[in-house]
């Protein structure tokens, strides 16, 4: 078959490896983004290992008709949406308008959260529902009867968690019990990359992540929590024992629709493990909910004098201060956290 690939970040580079190991089932796929010079390093490093074709193009995942004047082109039987969060919606309208099955990874979020048609809505859902989770199904969902009307597929959270961890709870539903009660997922990195905080996906995406209220599901209601205020150590096989904090997190949404009389899902990360050593507390008072980019100039460093003496991480963030040039030819500085290929912006109230 043939797959465009939306998106060209750390987590599309793993997806688009696995396509090419798989090239029987993934004969030929197209990487777009709006960066092609991305899409084509990727390319070239993959080319004469892989029997999968490759194509690259530039794309804006914003603008459906840009979206759909690709996929008429290239014409592929799915659509694989592996860019940020926010252009959930748009890549599903260029599907629906062009005929084509869509998958994703993760569920839509905003990102322009001040929207006042989007907030409306969501102040409603965080009544209504009982968390205040920036992210949820319900907008996706809402696409349901359009895609069957239009005889399209839309596989929604198609990576690990969310993903795999729904196959797993359907085939033990399924296959080994007869009613499940209470389902505990523990998301546990067990590298270590030796860098104080070091995301694998979008950083401003995973710092929202954690940083806002944890939630999980019990007796048919959302039951919410300050972050990171509950904490259980695991004993994982061949990783050991590890810090885990409970997190809200997608997939407890669909689960709870769909695994019948399940008493209580929750969600622990280890993600957190190291951004407690890197100061996340710290982050939390500039960050609570808006997230704004912010430019650090010449006085950056009273930045620094507002972490704690003690923190671990404060000489190393001292350390990550790396020069960088603005338009105007001026030294500015910016504050790079080793986030894989990508810098993590600064973010504020």
């Amino acid at each position: 078959g043939r797959a465009l690939i939306i998106g060209c970040g750390g987590v599309a580079g793993v997806v688009i490896h696995k396509c090419c190991q798989n090239s029987d089932v993934f004969e030929e796929i197209m990487i777009a983004s709006r960066t092609k010079s991305k899409c084509d390093a990727i390319k070239e490093k993959l080319d004469g290992t892989t029997a999968t074709k490759i194509r690259t193009a530039k794309v804006d995942a914003d603008n459906v008709d840009e979206l759909c004047a690709l996929i008429d082109e290239y014409k592929p039987d799915i659509v694989m949406n592996i860019a940020l969060p926010y252009q959930d919606l748009t890549i599903m309208d260029a599907c629906l308008k062009c005929g084509v099955n869509y998958m994703d990874t993760a569920n839509y979020e905003p990102e322009d959260t001040d929207d006042p048609e989007w907030r409306a809505i969501y102040e409603k859902r965080c009544k209504d529902e009982g968390f205040t989770a920036y992210f949820d199904y319900s907008w996706q969902w809402a696409y349901k009867k359009k895609f069957e009307d239009a005889g399209l597929t839309a596989l929604l959270g198609s990576g690990f968690d969310p993903g795999v961890t729904q196959a797993y709870c359907a085939y033990a539903q399924k296959h080994l019990f007869d009613e499940i009660d209470t389902i505990d997922i523990l998301d546990c990195n067990g590298g270590d990359h030796g860098y104080p905080f070091a995301t694998n996906f979008n950083p401003e995406i995973n710092l929202r992540e954690v940083s806002a209220p944890g939630s999980y599901w019990e007796n048919g209601h959302w039951v919410e929590i300050p972050a990171m205020s509950i904490k259980r150590e695991y004993d994982f096989d061949q990783v050991g024992h590890k810090d885990m904090y409970l997190l809200h997190h997608e997939e407890i949404e669909s689960l709870a629709k769909n695994i019948p009389g399940v008493q209580r899902i929750r969600f622990f990360t280890r993600r957190l493990h190291d951004m407690r050593r890197f100061g996340l507390r710290f982050f939390q008072l500039l960050l609570p909910q808006r997230f704004q980019p912010i430019r650090l100039c010449a006085h950056h460093h009273g930045l620094i004098h507002l972490l704690p003496h003690d923190l671990p991480a404060r000489r190393e963030i001292r350390a990550h201060f790396v020069p960088e040039q603005d338009l105007a030819g001026r030294g500015e500085q910016q504050l790079d956290m080793a986030t894989s290929s990508m810098s993590l912006r600064l973010i504020r109230r």
